[in-house]
């Protein structure tokens, strides 16, 4: 099993992603990798335990920093990850206007074979599976894990090969 915190949206207040990492911690030991979508690069590193994995993206307010992690790797719009042998689609989601509608992201999503959509930039907790149909031949988890900022995370969580989503509150 393994238990991946997702973040997203700290304005300014990524230490609360440690808060996170000692709730997690209680369950089982610290994880390994953390999954940030956007929009407090430069802060949510000071939440995020120095032998953890950041697999980030930039959001729009990130644009007015340099777009580099703590590794000095400059961080994509978006990108595929293969979690535990799951397709996983990673972005802040600005640039598919998500806050208008999840369509373009969930087309983006289909088109690159993802099982999984991870978005943010809305602050609004989601989660929705869209079933297989005659475009995908595979179901489709849509997750947005809110804004940290206002307490929401997700966790992503894999048994037995088998993605697990859910939203937290701190």
């Amino acid at each position: 099993m393994s238990t991946i915190p997702v973040f997203s949206d700290s304005h300014g207040v990524g230490y609360r992603a440690a808060e996170v990492f000692e709730r997690l911690a209680l369950v089982d030991d610290y994880p390994k990798t953390a999954i940030f979508l956007g929009d407090g690069i430069r802060d949510i590193e000071s939440g995020i335990p120095k032998n953890c994995e950041l697999l980030a993206v930039g959001g729009n307010c990130d644009a007015w920093t340099s777009l580099f992690d703590s590794c000095g790797n400059e961080l994509p719009d978006e990108r595929i990850e293969m979690i535990s042998g799951i397709r996983v689609l990673i972005m802040h989601g600005h640039k598919y206007s998500v806050k208008s509608g999840y369509h373009l992201a969930i087309a983006r999503a289909r088109a690159v074979g993802a099982d999984i959509l991870l978005f943010g930039h809305t602050h609004l907790p989601y989660l929705a599976e869209i079933p297989a149909d005659n475009i995908s031949s595979k179901p489709l988890a849509v997750f947005n894990p809110g804004s940290l900022r206002d307490g929401s995370f997700g966790i992503l969580t894999v048994v037995n090969g088998k993605p697990l989503l859910s939203h937290g509150k701190i």
